[in-house]
């Protein structure tokens, strides 16, 4: 019977343990920065793993809050790992759950964007009207000053991951949620830092966001992890019934550990990406993920052993 510890190193387990673990779920909740792939690439052997689950039958979807990369692009990594039967409604990142908010609370409405242009064009196609601010270099102060009058009213300001953000644009983002009580200041990707290779971690949005926060005094509604929101949207999407029939894998404590453990789910850190099994070990009890593993690569013995 499995132990009933946190923290347990995925391959410490006994074969008997091993078994009732592969038992003890339906579906894999699956991170994919730093879990699956980084930045600059896949994570050897993790294409392979990702079909040992589905040949088992379970289900694995990808839970990201990158939207940097449209469907298409993330099912084009996942056939370049050899991934059979994922689909688009198997992806799940920021701007569907975004989407989805502002069909449903703001319909028609104008929204003010500081995402990527794949995050826009999405936005579009889905019939929302999107403003953004045109990138130049010759900005000034004077320049500023005057794009800011007048400011037409937007129903929400959109903050997610752009290599592209300027200064220009966040002080825009401010006088909108200043100057209107009415405008949703809404985020997708709210992590603190983000994998680009084993040796490279760079800093994420959640800066930005906070300065925007105090700022304007406006909190954010978070539609990516770990925001409460998004797990009650992927209970619904997936149809999951019992959250302990489901199992987060993450490599963030914040963004995946203490969000699937908040929904209820069972929870494995992947020390591949941003976080450490020292920080993960400092962490109260309550807080700590159910397993971890050192990458995606450790489950392929839970297999090769189940027998």
């Amino acid at each position: 019977m499995l132990v009933k510890q946190k923290a347990r190193y995925i391959l410490d387990l006994n074969a008997e343990e091993r078994k009732e673990f592969l038992k003890s779920f339906d579906i894999v909740l699956s991170d994919c920065d730093g879990v699956i792939w980084l930045l600059a690439g896949p994570i050897p052997g993790a294409g392979n793993i990702i079909n040992l689950f589905l040949q088992a039958g379970k289900k694995y979807k990808l839970i990201s809050n990158n939207s940097m990369r449209s469907d298409d692009e993330y099912l084009d990594l996942l056939g370049k790992m050899g991934v059979q039967d994922i689909g688009n409604n198997d992806i799940v990142h920021p701007v569907k759950t975004i989407t989805r908010y502002l069909q449903k609370h703001k319909p028609g409405q104008l929204v003010y964007s500081m995402g990527c242009d794949v995050f826009n064009d999405h936005l579009r196609k889905s019939g929302i009207e999107v403003q953004t601010l045109e990138s130049r270099n010759d900005w000034t102060f004077s320049l500023l000053s005057k794009s800011l009058k007048p400011v037409e009213p937007v129903g929400a300001v959109i903050f997610d991951l752009s290599l592209n953000l300027s200064y220009a644009a966040l002080v825009h983002a401010q006088q909108h949620l200043k100057n209107n009580p009415n405008t949703d200041f809404i985020v997708g990707a709210t992590d603190e830092n983000a994998p680009v290779t084993k040796d490279l971690v760079v800093i994420g949005p959640s800066g930005f966001i906070q300065l925007l926060k105090e700022n304007t005094g406006k909190d954010p509604i978070v539609l990516g992890k770990p925001g409460p929101l998004l797990g009650k949207f992927l209970k619904e999407h997936f149809e999951i019934k019992d959250p302990k029939r489901a199992i987060f894998f993450g490599d963030a404590l914040e963004q995946d550990i203490k969000f699937g453990n908040a929904c209820g789910f069972q929870t494995l850190l992947m020390l591949s990406g941003a976080t450490t099994k020292e920080q993960m070990l400092a962490l109260p009890e309550e807080h700590k993920p159910d397993y971890y593993a050192n990458n995606i690569e450790d489950l392929k013995q839970l297999f090769e052993q189940k027998m």
